[in-house]
């Protein structure tokens, strides 16, 4: 909330009870008591019925519409499109300004070290409200490839997801790799073998985890989140 009043946010798209805590969280309330309130948007949980559906319902009819015609023919690719934030880990929260140009470098470089194309599948476990996540999502457009967004259930099958989906590269942080080694160890588990790599961000992957991942095939990246350079630094 203190990032939203002191960005003076115009809108905020959020899902109905998503994230630790929302069931005790009345998120309007809280928005009420800001200098400057955002429009809240709050979309319904994804679900087999409603996928497809329009994304906002009939929330923006309410809304004052923006002459198209009067937006810009042809954007700046150096103009702010996307406000990322530090951890605050020294202070609070800090915004770096991205433009279409400094998403797009890294996402070229790291879509060229991958030869990622159209027939590649990116499956990230990060969300896309977070810089890796987003990073994914953005390396899925500038190459054509498939983005696949996890969201399993507490107890669901990481490995069979990889499998149903056909994923060849995943996005995630130390711990999904320990949780994704632990299960291809399970004696009727199927090793995904269309991966080919797997970006760890968030802290440096152990050496042995990032040893047994190359026994199974897959290449292991660490990653810097550094969110100057969308975090897209590597090694």
């Amino acid at each position: 909330m203190q990032i939203l009043d002191r960005f003076r946010a115009a809108a905020l798209i959020s899902e109905k009870g998503y994230g630790t805590g929302a069931d005790r969280c009345d998120v309007d309330a809280e928005l009420a008591r800001l200098r400057h309130a955002p429009v809240h948007y709050a979309l319904q949980p994804l679900t087999p019925e409603n996928a497809g559906s329009p994304l906002f319902g009939n929330s923006l009819k309410a809304q004052p519409q923006a002459d198209i015609a009067a937006l810009p023919a042809q954007p700046d690719p150096d103009t702010l499109v996307y406000l990322a934030l530090t951890s605050g880990t020294t202070g609070a929260p800090k915004g770096v300004m991205h433009s279409d140009n400094t998403l797009l470098a890294n996402a070229r470089a790291i879509a060229a070290d991958w030869h990622f194309n159209s027939a590649s599948v990116i499956y990230t476990l990060s969300p896309f409200s977070h810089n890796l996540g987003f990073g994914a999502m953005v390396t899925a457009l500038y190459s054509g490839a498939e983005a696949v967004l996890s969201q399993l259930a507490p107890g669901e099958s990481l490995v069979d997801d990889l499998l149903r989906t056909g994923a060849t590269f995943i996005y995630g942080v130390p711990a999904h790799a320990v949780d994704l080694l632990m299960e291809l160890k399970e004696p009727e588990k199927k090793a995904p073998e269309k991966i080919t790599g797997f970006r760890i961000s968030g802290a440096q992957a152990p050496a042995d985890v990032a040893a047994e991942l190359l026994e199974y095939g897959i290449k292991p990246q660490t990653g810097y989140g550094m969110t100057e350079a969308h975090s897209h630094n590597y090694t």
